[in-house]
């Protein structure tokens, strides 16, 4: 990512959300180190054993699912928030 990507992470007790947009006019693709979520407190359920992330619009509509790539998350940022639970 850069400047114009915005990536949150949110937690409560065992659920924990990403939200991530860009402020910029081009859709971009932003790898997410799993290694860095997986730091936070309390445990992360990557589906076992594909480890995939589905993706939901910032309407609530089901996008296409991500696959954990090398320890990183990698989707396409747009200028609405999508988010990834886990």
């Amino acid at each position: 990512g850069g400047a114009p990507d915005y990536v949150l992470l949110f937690r409560k007790e065992n659920d924990t959300r990403i939200a991530a947009w860009t402020t910029s006019p081009f859709p971009h693709p932003v790898s997410i180190p799993f290694s860095d979520l997986a730091n936070t407190s309390g445990p992360l359920n990557a589906n076992a054993p594909a480890r995939q992330f589905q993706i939901i619009s910032h309407t609530g509509q089901g996008l296409p699912w991500v696959t954990l790539q090398q320890d990183q998350l990698v989707i396409s940022v747009k200028s609405s928030p999508q988010y990834l639970a886990f």
